[in-house]
Protein backbone atom coordinates (compact mmCIF):
# COMPACT_ATOMS: atom_id res chain seq x y z
CA UNK A 1 0.00 0.00 0.00
CA UNK A 2 2.85 2.37 0.96
CA UNK A 3 4.04 2.01 -2.45
CA UNK A 4 0.61 2.67 -4.31
CA UNK A 5 0.12 5.88 -1.94
CA UNK A 6 4.04 7.05 -3.00
CA UNK A 7 3.02 6.36 -6.74
CA UNK A 8 0.06 8.24 -6.19
CA UNK A 9 1.21 11.44 -4.75
CA UNK A 10 3.66 11.14 -7.86
CA UNK A 11 1.29 11.15 -10.14
CA UNK A 12 -0.63 14.03 -8.42
CA UNK A 13 2.19 15.96 -8.60
CA UNK A 14 2.76 15.75 -11.83
CA UNK A 15 -1.12 16.32 -12.66
CA UNK A 16 -0.61 19.38 -10.29
CA UNK A 17 2.29 20.94 -12.32
CA UNK A 18 1.00 19.98 -15.51
CA UNK A 19 -2.53 21.85 -14.79
CA UNK A 20 -0.64 25.21 -13.45
CA UNK A 21 2.25 25.04 -16.18
CA UNK A 22 -0.51 24.98 -18.71
CA UNK A 23 -2.32 28.25 -16.62
CA UNK A 24 0.82 30.16 -16.76
CA UNK A 25 1.16 29.43 -20.75
CA UNK A 26 -1.93 31.51 -20.46
CA UNK A 27 -2.12 33.85 -17.99
CA UNK A 28 -3.59 37.02 -18.26
CA UNK A 29 -1.77 39.88 -19.27
CA UNK A 30 -1.50 43.35 -18.01
CA UNK A 31 -0.59 46.58 -20.11
CA UNK A 32 0.94 49.36 -18.30
CA UNK A 33 0.39 52.85 -20.37
CA UNK A 34 3.81 53.77 -19.22
CA UNK A 35 5.21 51.31 -21.75
CA UNK A 36 3.44 52.67 -24.57
CA UNK A 37 4.43 56.45 -23.33
CA UNK A 38 2.59 57.67 -21.18
CA UNK A 39 3.90 60.46 -19.03
CA UNK A 40 2.27 61.72 -15.51
CA UNK A 41 2.02 65.65 -15.16
CA UNK A 42 -1.34 66.13 -16.80
CA UNK A 43 0.36 69.05 -19.32
CA UNK A 44 1.64 66.33 -22.03
CA UNK A 45 -1.60 64.78 -24.04
CA UNK A 46 -1.86 60.99 -23.59
CA UNK A 47 -4.67 59.55 -25.77
CA UNK A 48 -2.31 57.58 -27.99
CA UNK A 49 -0.59 55.49 -25.25
CA UNK A 50 -4.02 55.07 -23.10
CA UNK A 51 -5.56 54.51 -27.07
CA UNK A 52 -2.29 51.41 -27.66
CA UNK A 53 -2.36 50.39 -24.20
CA UNK A 54 -6.23 49.30 -24.67
CA UNK A 55 -5.85 48.21 -28.34
CA UNK A 56 -2.80 45.70 -27.18
CA UNK A 57 -5.75 43.96 -24.81
CA UNK A 58 -8.37 43.33 -28.04
CA UNK A 59 -5.80 42.02 -29.93
CA UNK A 60 -4.46 39.73 -26.86
CA UNK A 61 -8.37 38.67 -26.48
CA UNK A 62 -8.50 40.09 -23.00
CA UNK A 63 -6.19 41.76 -20.24
CA UNK A 64 -5.75 44.82 -17.96
CA UNK A 65 -4.80 48.10 -18.70
CA UNK A 66 -2.99 49.66 -15.58
CA UNK A 67 -2.31 52.80 -14.80
CA UNK A 68 -0.10 53.72 -12.24
CA UNK A 69 -0.13 56.86 -10.18
CA UNK A 70 0.02 60.27 -11.67
CA UNK A 71 -1.68 63.17 -13.47
CA UNK A 72 -2.71 62.31 -17.35
CA UNK A 73 -4.31 64.32 -19.88
CA UNK A 74 -6.24 62.46 -22.06
CA UNK A 75 -8.19 62.33 -25.03
CA UNK A 76 -11.41 60.11 -25.82
CA UNK A 77 -11.51 56.43 -25.47
CA UNK A 78 -12.59 53.56 -27.13
CA UNK A 79 -13.01 50.58 -24.62
CA UNK A 80 -13.33 47.68 -26.00
CA UNK A 81 -14.56 43.75 -24.57
CA UNK A 82 -12.74 41.66 -22.10
CA UNK A 83 -10.97 45.04 -20.47
CA UNK A 84 -10.57 45.60 -17.39
CA UNK A 85 -9.21 49.68 -16.64
CA UNK A 86 -7.38 49.45 -13.08
CA UNK A 87 -6.91 52.83 -12.13
CA UNK A 88 -4.43 53.16 -9.05
CA UNK A 89 -4.38 55.29 -6.02
CA UNK A 90 -3.23 58.75 -6.87
CA UNK A 91 -3.95 58.23 -10.67
CA UNK A 92 -6.41 61.32 -12.41
CA UNK A 93 -7.14 61.03 -15.93
CA UNK A 94 -7.94 64.72 -16.54
CA UNK A 95 -10.31 65.32 -20.00
CA UNK A 96 -8.76 67.12 -23.38
CA UNK A 97 -11.21 70.14 -23.43
CA UNK A 98 -9.49 71.78 -26.70
CA UNK A 99 -13.13 71.26 -28.48
CA UNK A 100 -10.72 70.80 -31.87
CA UNK A 101 -8.89 67.75 -30.81
CA UNK A 102 -12.15 66.04 -29.81
CA UNK A 103 -14.20 63.50 -32.32
CA UNK A 104 -17.86 64.17 -32.74
CA UNK A 105 -20.38 61.32 -32.73
CA UNK A 106 -23.30 61.38 -34.37
CA UNK A 107 -26.94 61.80 -32.32
CA UNK A 108 -28.60 58.95 -30.57
CA UNK A 109 -31.34 57.08 -32.58
CA UNK A 110 -33.77 57.17 -29.38
CA UNK A 111 -32.99 61.21 -28.79
CA UNK A 112 -32.44 62.56 -32.48
CA UNK A 113 -32.14 62.30 -36.01
CA UNK A 114 -28.65 59.84 -36.13
CA UNK A 115 -28.08 60.99 -39.63
CA UNK A 116 -27.50 64.92 -38.57
CA UNK A 117 -23.79 66.35 -39.62
CA UNK A 118 -22.73 69.08 -36.83
CA UNK A 119 -23.09 71.50 -39.77
CA UNK A 120 -26.89 70.40 -40.80
CA UNK A 121 -28.96 73.75 -41.38
CA UNK A 122 -31.37 71.20 -38.81
CA UNK A 123 -28.75 71.52 -35.95
CA UNK A 124 -27.46 75.21 -36.62
CA UNK A 125 -31.09 76.51 -36.52
CA UNK A 126 -31.76 75.10 -33.45
CA UNK A 127 -28.52 76.04 -31.57
CA UNK A 128 -28.46 78.87 -29.68
CA UNK A 129 -26.42 80.07 -26.46
CA UNK A 130 -28.13 77.84 -23.50
CA UNK A 131 -29.85 75.29 -25.99
CA UNK A 132 -30.46 72.32 -24.08
CA UNK A 133 -30.40 69.73 -26.43
CA UNK A 134 -28.74 66.80 -24.69
CA UNK A 135 -27.76 63.59 -27.10
CA UNK A 136 -30.38 64.41 -29.88
CA UNK A 137 -27.86 66.76 -31.56
CA UNK A 138 -24.03 65.48 -32.48
CA UNK A 139 -21.47 65.43 -29.36
CA UNK A 140 -18.37 65.69 -28.29
CA UNK A 141 -17.12 62.10 -27.57
CA UNK A 142 -17.05 60.87 -23.79
CA UNK A 143 -13.66 60.58 -22.26
CA UNK A 144 -14.45 56.82 -21.42
CA UNK A 145 -16.91 55.17 -24.80
CA UNK A 146 -17.62 51.85 -25.16
CA UNK A 147 -19.88 51.17 -27.62
CA UNK A 148 -20.70 47.64 -28.76
CA UNK A 149 -18.64 45.83 -25.93
CA UNK A 150 -19.06 43.29 -23.15
CA UNK A 151 -17.21 42.54 -19.95
CA UNK A 152 -15.89 45.84 -19.32
CA UNK A 153 -14.40 46.78 -15.72
CA UNK A 154 -13.74 50.12 -14.71
CA UNK A 155 -12.40 50.01 -11.20
CA UNK A 156 -8.68 50.80 -8.91
CA UNK A 157 -7.86 52.06 -5.91
CA UNK A 158 -10.43 55.15 -5.69
CA UNK A 159 -8.80 57.27 -8.36
CA UNK A 160 -10.37 60.18 -10.44
CA UNK A 161 -12.02 60.33 -13.58
CA UNK A 162 -11.61 64.68 -14.02
CA UNK A 163 -13.95 65.98 -16.83
CA UNK A 164 -12.89 69.98 -15.85
CA UNK A 165 -16.20 70.73 -16.02
CA UNK A 166 -15.88 74.29 -16.03
CA UNK A 167 -14.70 74.84 -19.39
CA UNK A 168 -17.99 73.24 -20.89
CA UNK A 169 -20.47 74.83 -18.47
CA UNK A 170 -18.87 78.28 -19.04
CA UNK A 171 -18.95 77.94 -22.73
CA UNK A 172 -22.91 76.66 -22.38
CA UNK A 173 -23.66 79.80 -20.88
CA UNK A 174 -21.53 82.04 -23.53
CA UNK A 175 -21.73 80.40 -26.90
CA UNK A 176 -24.04 77.63 -29.15
CA UNK A 177 -22.10 73.83 -28.45
CA UNK A 178 -22.49 70.79 -29.82
CA UNK A 179 -23.55 68.08 -27.21
CA UNK A 180 -21.34 68.22 -24.44
CA UNK A 181 -19.13 65.66 -23.66
CA UNK A 182 -20.44 62.96 -20.91
CA UNK A 183 -17.54 61.38 -18.47
CA UNK A 184 -18.47 57.15 -19.19
CA UNK A 185 -20.82 56.56 -21.53
CA UNK A 186 -21.55 53.00 -22.81
CA UNK A 187 -23.59 52.13 -26.07
CA UNK A 188 -25.23 48.67 -26.53
CA UNK A 189 -23.40 46.79 -23.92
CA UNK A 190 -23.30 44.45 -20.90
CA UNK A 191 -21.68 42.83 -18.17
CA UNK A 192 -20.37 46.24 -16.99
CA UNK A 193 -19.22 47.26 -13.79
CA UNK A 194 -17.96 50.23 -12.38
CA UNK A 195 -16.56 50.12 -8.73
CA UNK A 196 -14.18 52.44 -6.90
CA UNK A 197 -14.24 55.34 -9.02
CA UNK A 198 -14.12 59.25 -8.33
CA UNK A 199 -16.08 60.89 -10.96
CA UNK A 200 -15.31 64.83 -10.90
CA UNK A 201 -16.49 67.78 -12.83
CA UNK A 202 -18.37 66.32 -15.90
CA UNK A 203 -18.79 68.42 -18.99
CA UNK A 204 -22.68 67.24 -19.08
CA UNK A 205 -23.65 63.62 -17.51
CA UNK A 206 -21.03 61.69 -15.25
CA UNK A 207 -22.42 58.26 -16.37
CA UNK A 208 -24.49 57.44 -19.38
CA UNK A 209 -25.83 53.89 -19.71
CA UNK A 210 -27.58 53.53 -23.22
CA UNK A 211 -29.37 50.77 -24.30
CA UNK A 212 -27.25 47.99 -21.91
CA UNK A 213 -27.79 45.60 -19.69
CA UNK A 214 -26.25 43.69 -16.78
CA UNK A 215 -25.15 47.22 -15.03
CA UNK A 216 -23.23 47.34 -11.55
CA UNK A 217 -22.15 50.68 -10.41
CA UNK A 218 -20.59 50.41 -6.76
CA UNK A 219 -18.62 52.53 -4.67
CA UNK A 220 -18.78 55.21 -7.20
CA UNK A 221 -17.74 58.67 -5.74
CA UNK A 222 -18.87 62.10 -7.97
CA UNK A 223 -18.31 65.27 -7.17
CA UNK A 224 -19.34 68.48 -8.57
CA UNK A 225 -16.99 71.03 -6.77
CA UNK A 226 -17.14 72.93 -5.15
CA UNK A 227 -20.21 72.80 -3.60
CA UNK A 228 -21.10 76.39 -4.23
CA UNK A 229 -19.88 76.60 -7.54
CA UNK A 230 -18.35 79.88 -9.20
CA UNK A 231 -20.01 78.84 -12.99
CA UNK A 232 -23.72 76.91 -13.02
CA UNK A 233 -23.02 73.28 -13.50
CA UNK A 234 -25.76 73.02 -15.55
CA UNK A 235 -26.86 69.34 -16.65
CA UNK A 236 -24.30 67.66 -14.69
CA UNK A 237 -26.35 64.81 -13.73
CA UNK A 238 -24.86 61.50 -11.71
CA UNK A 239 -25.55 58.23 -12.93
CA UNK A 240 -28.40 57.98 -15.85
CA UNK A 241 -29.47 54.49 -17.21
CA UNK A 242 -31.37 55.34 -20.82
CA UNK A 243 -33.24 51.98 -22.40
CA UNK A 244 -31.26 49.73 -20.18
CA UNK A 245 -32.06 46.86 -17.66
CA UNK A 246 -31.02 44.95 -15.01
CA UNK A 247 -29.24 47.64 -13.43
CA UNK A 248 -27.90 47.80 -10.20
CA UNK A 249 -26.31 51.14 -8.60
CA UNK A 250 -25.70 51.09 -5.02
CA UNK A 251 -23.25 52.06 -2.02
CA UNK A 252 -22.33 55.60 -3.84
CA UNK A 253 -22.21 59.16 -2.98
CA UNK A 254 -23.41 61.50 -5.45
CA UNK A 255 -23.02 65.38 -5.11
CA UNK A 256 -24.01 66.56 -8.35
CA UNK A 257 -25.45 69.86 -10.13
CA UNK A 258 -28.81 68.14 -11.49
CA UNK A 259 -30.21 65.04 -11.14
CA UNK A 260 -28.42 62.13 -8.95
CA UNK A 261 -30.08 58.92 -10.35
CA UNK A 262 -32.26 59.61 -13.72
CA UNK A 263 -34.23 56.94 -15.32
CA UNK A 264 -34.66 58.08 -18.51
CA UNK A 265 -35.72 55.57 -22.22
CA UNK A 266 -35.57 58.14 -25.48
CA UNK A 267 -36.83 61.71 -25.83
CA UNK A 268 -40.63 62.00 -27.45
CA UNK A 269 -41.20 60.51 -31.08
CA UNK A 270 -37.69 58.90 -31.59
CA UNK A 271 -37.91 57.21 -28.19
CA UNK A 272 -41.11 56.12 -29.24
CA UNK A 273 -40.06 54.56 -32.03
CA UNK A 274 -36.80 52.74 -30.29
CA UNK A 275 -39.36 51.42 -28.30
CA UNK A 276 -36.56 50.47 -25.62
CA UNK A 277 -37.96 51.13 -22.12
CA UNK A 278 -35.88 51.15 -18.83
CA UNK A 279 -35.90 47.89 -16.54
CA UNK A 280 -35.30 46.01 -13.71
CA UNK A 281 -33.13 48.51 -11.98
CA UNK A 282 -32.48 48.69 -8.32
CA UNK A 283 -30.71 51.66 -6.24
CA UNK A 284 -30.16 51.10 -3.11
CA UNK A 285 -27.84 52.88 -0.06
CA UNK A 286 -27.21 55.85 -2.15
CA UNK A 287 -26.46 59.60 -0.36
CA UNK A 288 -27.29 62.70 -2.38
CA UNK A 289 -26.56 65.96 -1.84
CA UNK A 290 -26.64 68.64 -4.35
CA UNK A 291 -24.49 71.80 -4.84
CA UNK A 292 -25.58 75.33 -3.55
CA UNK A 293 -28.65 76.28 -5.40
CA UNK A 294 -29.62 73.30 -7.41
CA UNK A 295 -33.13 72.66 -7.96
CA UNK A 296 -33.03 69.07 -9.34
CA UNK A 297 -34.03 66.02 -7.51
CA UNK A 298 -31.90 63.72 -6.16
CA UNK A 299 -33.51 60.30 -7.89
CA UNK A 300 -36.22 61.19 -10.84
CA UNK A 301 -37.96 58.95 -13.31
CA UNK A 302 -37.61 61.12 -16.91
CA UNK A 303 -38.75 63.33 -17.92
CA UNK A 304 -37.44 61.83 -20.91
CA UNK A 305 -39.66 58.03 -20.63
CA UNK A 306 -40.92 58.19 -23.94
CA UNK A 307 -39.95 54.27 -24.47
CA UNK A 308 -41.10 53.80 -21.35
CA UNK A 309 -39.60 53.01 -17.60
CA UNK A 310 -40.54 50.00 -14.97
CA UNK A 311 -39.79 47.94 -12.69
CA UNK A 312 -37.71 50.46 -10.23
CA UNK A 313 -36.75 49.96 -6.75
CA UNK A 314 -35.35 52.81 -4.98
CA UNK A 315 -34.46 52.24 -1.36
CA UNK A 316 -32.48 52.60 2.06
CA UNK A 317 -31.42 55.78 0.78
CA UNK A 318 -30.58 59.26 2.09
CA UNK A 319 -30.93 62.75 0.35
CA UNK A 320 -29.00 65.36 2.42
CA UNK A 321 -30.36 67.99 -0.20
CA UNK A 322 -31.87 68.45 -3.23
CA UNK A 323 -34.60 70.56 -5.28
CA UNK A 324 -36.40 67.54 -4.73
CA UNK A 325 -36.15 64.17 -3.31
CA UNK A 326 -37.90 61.83 -5.06
CA UNK A 327 -39.57 63.12 -8.76
CA UNK A 328 -41.37 61.26 -11.37
CA UNK A 329 -41.65 63.77 -13.83
CA UNK A 330 -43.41 63.32 -17.64
CA UNK A 331 -44.92 65.26 -20.03
CA UNK A 332 -48.66 65.16 -21.89
CA UNK A 333 -46.41 64.85 -24.94
CA UNK A 334 -43.97 62.12 -23.74
CA UNK A 335 -45.69 58.80 -24.62
CA UNK A 336 -44.58 55.75 -23.45
CA UNK A 337 -45.17 54.69 -19.30
CA UNK A 338 -43.94 54.84 -15.93
CA UNK A 339 -45.06 51.76 -14.02
CA UNK A 340 -44.28 49.63 -10.99
CA UNK A 341 -41.99 52.09 -9.55
CA UNK A 342 -41.11 51.37 -5.45
CA UNK A 343 -39.42 53.99 -2.99
CA UNK A 344 -39.14 52.88 0.19
CA UNK A 345 -37.16 52.88 3.27
CA UNK A 346 -35.64 56.76 2.77
CA UNK A 347 -34.84 59.71 4.63
CA UNK A 348 -34.76 63.13 3.10
CA UNK A 349 -33.11 66.01 5.08
CA UNK A 350 -33.25 69.42 3.07
CA UNK A 351 -35.15 70.43 -0.54
CA UNK A 352 -36.28 73.64 -2.09
CA UNK A 353 -39.29 72.40 -4.18
CA UNK A 354 -41.16 69.45 -2.40
CA UNK A 355 -40.18 66.37 -0.42
CA UNK A 356 -41.89 63.78 -3.55
CA UNK A 357 -43.28 64.38 -6.26
CA UNK A 358 -45.36 62.66 -9.21
CA UNK A 359 -46.42 65.06 -12.04
CA UNK A 360 -47.38 65.53 -15.81
CA UNK A 361 -47.01 68.72 -16.33
CA UNK A 362 -43.18 68.59 -17.45
CA UNK A 363 -42.30 70.39 -20.89
CA UNK A 364 -40.00 70.68 -23.33
CA UNK A 365 -40.92 68.68 -26.26
CA UNK A 366 -38.37 67.42 -28.82
CA UNK A 367 -37.65 70.39 -31.38
CA UNK A 368 -37.12 67.74 -33.78
CA UNK A 369 -40.35 65.60 -33.74
CA UNK A 370 -43.42 66.80 -35.44
CA UNK A 371 -46.16 63.88 -35.05
CA UNK A 372 -49.25 64.04 -32.87
CA UNK A 373 -48.60 63.71 -28.95
CA UNK A 374 -49.78 60.88 -27.70
CA UNK A 375 -50.44 61.21 -23.44
CA UNK A 376 -48.04 58.89 -21.11
CA UNK A 377 -49.65 55.70 -18.67
CA UNK A 378 -48.44 56.81 -15.03
CA UNK A 379 -49.74 53.54 -12.90
CA UNK A 380 -48.83 51.65 -9.97
CA UNK A 381 -45.96 54.03 -7.82
CA UNK A 382 -45.36 53.24 -4.19
CA UNK A 383 -43.75 54.80 -1.51
CA UNK A 384 -43.64 53.04 1.55
CA UNK A 385 -41.55 54.59 4.99
CA UNK A 386 -40.23 57.91 3.78
CA UNK A 387 -39.58 60.07 6.49
CA UNK A 388 -39.58 63.91 5.03
CA UNK A 389 -37.13 64.81 8.45
CA UNK A 390 -35.83 68.66 6.84
CA UNK A 391 -37.62 71.54 6.11
CA UNK A 392 -38.95 72.57 2.25
CA UNK A 393 -40.00 75.25 0.19
CA UNK A 394 -43.07 73.13 -1.56
CA UNK A 395 -45.11 70.48 -0.67
CA UNK A 396 -43.95 67.55 1.16
CA UNK A 397 -45.92 65.39 -1.31
CA UNK A 398 -47.03 66.75 -4.43
CA UNK A 399 -48.96 64.65 -7.30
CA UNK A 400 -49.91 66.10 -10.36
CA UNK A 401 -51.73 64.61 -12.92
CA UNK A 402 -53.67 66.54 -15.90
CA UNK A 403 -56.84 66.24 -17.96
CA UNK A 404 -54.57 63.80 -20.57
CA UNK A 405 -52.56 62.16 -18.09
CA UNK A 406 -53.98 60.54 -15.02
CA UNK A 407 -52.35 59.20 -12.02
CA UNK A 408 -53.51 56.10 -10.68
CA UNK A 409 -52.39 53.84 -8.60
CA UNK A 410 -50.37 55.54 -6.44
CA UNK A 411 -50.05 53.89 -3.30
CA UNK A 412 -48.79 56.36 -0.01
CA UNK A 413 -47.87 54.24 3.47
CA UNK A 414 -45.50 55.29 6.25
CA UNK A 415 -45.19 59.11 4.88
CA UNK A 416 -44.04 60.92 7.98
CA UNK A 417 -42.63 64.30 7.76
CA UNK A 418 -44.61 67.66 8.15
CA UNK A 419 -46.36 69.41 4.96
CA UNK A 420 -48.51 70.05 2.69
CA UNK A 421 -49.95 67.72 0.39
CA UNK A 422 -51.28 68.56 -2.93
CA UNK A 423 -53.05 66.04 -5.62
CA UNK A 424 -54.98 66.83 -8.38
CA UNK A 425 -56.30 63.95 -11.26
CA UNK A 426 -54.23 61.21 -9.14
CA UNK A 427 -55.92 58.08 -7.45
CA UNK A 428 -54.32 58.09 -4.43
CA UNK A 429 -54.60 55.17 -2.00
CA UNK A 430 -53.48 55.59 2.00
CA UNK A 431 -52.92 52.72 3.64
CA UNK A 432 -52.31 54.42 7.12
CA UNK A 433 -53.20 56.98 9.49
CA UNK A 434 -51.59 59.64 8.81
CA UNK A 435 -52.37 63.27 9.60
CA UNK A 436 -51.48 64.42 5.96
CA UNK A 437 -53.34 63.25 3.58
CA UNK A 438 -53.74 64.30 -0.44
CA UNK A 439 -56.29 67.39 -0.49
CA UNK A 440 -59.06 66.32 -2.42
CA UNK A 441 -57.49 63.97 -3.97
CA UNK A 442 -59.65 61.17 -6.29
CA UNK A 443 -60.55 57.61 -4.38
CA UNK A 444 -60.00 54.43 -6.37
CA UNK A 445 -62.12 53.37 -8.70
CA UNK A 446 -62.50 49.89 -7.07
CA UNK A 447 -63.25 50.26 -3.52
CA UNK A 448 -60.56 48.38 -1.04
CA UNK A 449 -58.39 47.72 -4.21
CA UNK A 450 -54.75 47.34 -3.07
CA UNK A 451 -51.87 47.55 -5.92
CA UNK A 452 -48.93 45.60 -4.43
CA UNK A 453 -45.72 46.55 -5.88
CA UNK A 454 -43.41 43.84 -8.22
CA UNK A 455 -39.92 44.50 -8.32
CA UNK A 456 -36.98 42.15 -8.70
CA UNK A 457 -34.32 43.01 -6.23
CA UNK A 458 -32.31 40.94 -7.95
CA UNK A 459 -33.24 40.98 -11.24
CA UNK A 460 -32.99 37.47 -12.48
CA UNK A 461 -31.00 34.55 -11.70
CA UNK A 462 -28.40 35.20 -13.90
CA UNK A 463 -27.96 38.98 -12.98
CA UNK A 464 -26.00 37.01 -10.15
CA UNK A 465 -22.94 36.96 -12.37
CA UNK A 466 -22.27 40.16 -11.96
CA UNK A 467 -22.18 39.42 -8.08
CA UNK A 468 -19.01 37.36 -9.24
CA UNK A 469 -17.46 40.47 -11.08
CA UNK A 470 -16.84 39.95 -15.22
CA UNK A 471 -12.89 41.02 -14.99
CA UNK A 472 -12.77 37.46 -14.04
CA UNK A 473 -13.50 36.06 -17.25
CA UNK A 474 -10.92 38.14 -18.64
CA UNK A 475 -7.36 37.39 -19.84
CA UNK A 476 -5.46 39.44 -17.77
CA UNK A 477 -6.81 40.87 -14.47
CA UNK A 478 -4.54 39.15 -11.50
CA UNK A 479 -4.51 42.89 -10.40
CA UNK A 480 -8.08 43.28 -10.33
CA UNK A 481 -8.74 40.01 -8.74
CA UNK A 482 -6.45 41.32 -5.55
CA UNK A 483 -8.41 44.40 -5.43
CA UNK A 484 -11.91 42.81 -5.72
CA UNK A 485 -10.75 40.45 -2.52
CA UNK A 486 -9.16 43.32 -0.35
CA UNK A 487 -12.39 45.32 -0.85
CA UNK A 488 -14.49 42.50 0.28
CA UNK A 489 -16.29 41.44 -2.80
CA UNK A 490 -16.65 38.38 -3.96
CA UNK A 491 -13.87 36.72 -5.64
CA UNK A 492 -15.25 33.03 -6.60
CA UNK A 493 -14.01 32.09 -9.94
CA UNK A 494 -16.44 31.75 -13.01
CA UNK A 495 -15.59 30.41 -16.22
CA UNK A 496 -11.82 29.53 -16.45
CA UNK A 497 -10.19 28.65 -13.53
CA UNK A 498 -7.11 26.86 -12.35
CA UNK A 499 -7.64 24.36 -9.62
CA UNK A 500 -5.35 24.43 -6.70
CA UNK A 501 -5.84 21.53 -4.51
CA UNK A 502 -6.71 18.34 -6.43
CA UNK A 503 -10.32 17.36 -4.93
CA UNK A 504 -10.82 13.74 -2.63
CA UNK A 505 -12.61 12.81 -5.19
CA UNK A 506 -9.13 12.56 -7.89
CA UNK A 507 -7.41 11.69 -4.72
CA UNK A 508 -9.16 8.00 -4.24
CA UNK A 509 -9.48 7.67 -8.26
CA UNK A 510 -5.58 8.18 -8.19
CA UNK A 511 -5.14 5.51 -5.36
CA UNK A 512 -7.31 2.67 -6.53
CA UNK A 513 -5.55 3.62 -10.18
CA UNK A 514 -1.81 3.16 -8.70
CA UNK A 515 -3.43 -0.18 -6.40
CA UNK A 516 -3.86 -2.57 -9.31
Amino acid sequence: FLQSYVRALALMAALHASVHAAGAADAPETFSVLDYGARSGGIELCTEAFQQAIDAVSKDGGGTVFVPPGVYLVGPLSLVSNLVLWLSKGATLLADVQRERLPILPALPSWGPADLAANDPRVQRRLRIQADLRDAIPRYKPLLHGKGVHNVTITGENATLDGQGVAWWERWLSEPLLGRPHLIQFEESSDIRVVNVTLRNPGFWSMHLWQSEYLVVRFVTILVDPWNPPVRPTNTDGINPDSSRHVLIEDCYLQTGDDSVAVKSGWDCFGRSEGRPSENITIRRVVVKQTFGCNAAGFTIGSEMSGGVRDVLIEDSLVISAGVAVEIKVGTSRGGFVQRIRIRNTTVLETRRGGLVVMAVYGEPNPFCGDPPPAPVVRDISFDNVWVRGPTMGPMVNLQGTAEVLLENITMRRIKGIGLWRCSRAIVEQTDNSRNQCMGFEAPSVAGRRWTPHVAEVPRPSYRREERAPQERARGVRVAQRAESDSGAMSSSWGRSTPGVLSAATLLFVLGYCAR
